[in-house]
């Protein structure tokens, strides 16, 4: 018998809605009383959370040991895509961007690599990957996502996103594709500040950037993140996470969407700077987003307070969020998450097991 949200506070409730960042290499006191007062769903680990192995397994650990008096698990997340975008410690051994995995002469190489990248997760407590990126190349802020990106044939991106989600899947980790509905065709010439935007129409998209992400979305993927991208024929200015015609009508009423939509980063400057984090947590969960990240710790009391405020007085409807946080219980007994410590990791197999893989990439 699973979790239930009947049995959770309003806090608890609230809490569940939202991963969050950190500052440095060990929990402080605002951690604490977030995870301890808050009930905090979850942490996003960074690059600038990572020394080494060593830290990162007591980074980890103390979260968890923090959590212990909570009813419900943490979501331990982190985007290891490989290549540049790498969060894993420098002692683990790391598996190229996916653009090097893609192999016509061996059909199995992303799988395995994506198997893998799973195991290496698992090592550290990890349960959850910000990952396959999904979009059909393109830019996030002016800059390309370039060898993030799995290519720019639907079919092919389609193919290997699926092995990828499934890989990690059978590693018991919660695979998360991002960034819907893709960047593949926006613009913004690299303006700082600026919401990459696209002009192309839902037909346009449906038959290109789209593609990719409904095949997960068949395939029943457990969540989906929605990136900061402005669809300008749908709605003229806010950006997909921030967008009930995108989130709600487009993702969840016309693809028939289920799972758990997360929202990117609401500290991006790009949407900070615009909205403040107060109206853009509420603007995402008004759009259908079901979990929000925010990556600076000291903005996210004033989000949890504002959400529970916003339901006490009914701006929010509480058995609308009742039933997103009963997603988020779901997901977590799903893959049957726990709270418990790990005492070593076998680098040396790991690394063993990496180096296999890397000498059949072919560049």
């Amino acid at each position: 018998m699973g979790k239930s949200v009947g049995n959770l506070s309003l806090v608890e409730k609230v809490g569940q809605m939202f991963m969050i960042g950190l500052d440095g290499f060990m929990p402080d006191e605002t951690i604490m009383e977030l995870i301890q007062k808050y009930k905090i769903g979850g942490f996003v680990i960074y690059e600038n959370n990572v020394q080494s192995a060593e830290q990162l397994l007591r980074l980890i650990n103390s979260l968890k040991t923090m959590n212990a008096g909570n009813v419900v698990p943490l979501f331990i997340a982190v985007s290891q895509e490989g290549g540049r975008a790498n969060v894993i410690p420098s002692e683990i051994r790391k598996i190229p961007a996916i653009k090097y995995i893609v192999s016509d002469a061996d059909k199995n190489l992303v799988y395995e690599a994506s198997k893998q990248t799973g195991r290496m997760l698992k090592a550290f407590g990890i349960n959850m990957n910000f990952w396959p990126v999904l979009d059909l190349g393109g830019t996030v802020d002016g800059k390309p996502l370039g060898d993030r990106c799995i290519g720019t044939n639907t079919t092919i991106v389609s193919s290997y996103g699926l092995q990828m989600i499934n890989a990690l899947n059978e590693e018991n980790i919660i695979a998360i594709p991002k960034y819907f509905p893709g960047h593949g065709t926006t613009k913004n010439k690299g303006v700082d500040f600026v919401i990459p935007s696209t002009n192309k129409s839902i037909q346009k998209l449906e038959q290109t950037d789209i593609v990719p992400f409904k095949s997960a979305i068949d395939a029943k993927v457990d969540g989906m993140m929605v990136g900061h991208i402005n669809l300008a024929r749908l709605n003229l200015f806010a950006p997909a996470t921030l967008s009930y015609k995108v989130v709600t009508r487009l993702l969840k009423e016309r693809y028939g969407y289920n799972g758990v939509v997360i929202a990117d980063d609401l500290t991006n400057i790009s949407v900070d700077i615009q909205y403040g984090i107060k109206a853009s947590t509420r603007k995402a969960i008004l759009a259908g987003c079901d979990l929000m990240i925010i990556k600076d710790a000291k903005k996210v009391k004033s989000a949890l307070e504002d959400v529970a405020k916003q339901i006490r007085n009914g701006n929010l409807d509480s058995q609308e969020i009742d039933l997103r946080v009963q997603k988020i219980l779901d997901l977590k007994d799903k893959f049957n998450l726990k709270d418990e410590e790990i005492t070593e990791i076998d680098i040396k197999t790991l690394n063993e097991e990496t180096e296999l893989l890397i000498k059949r990439v072919v560049r």
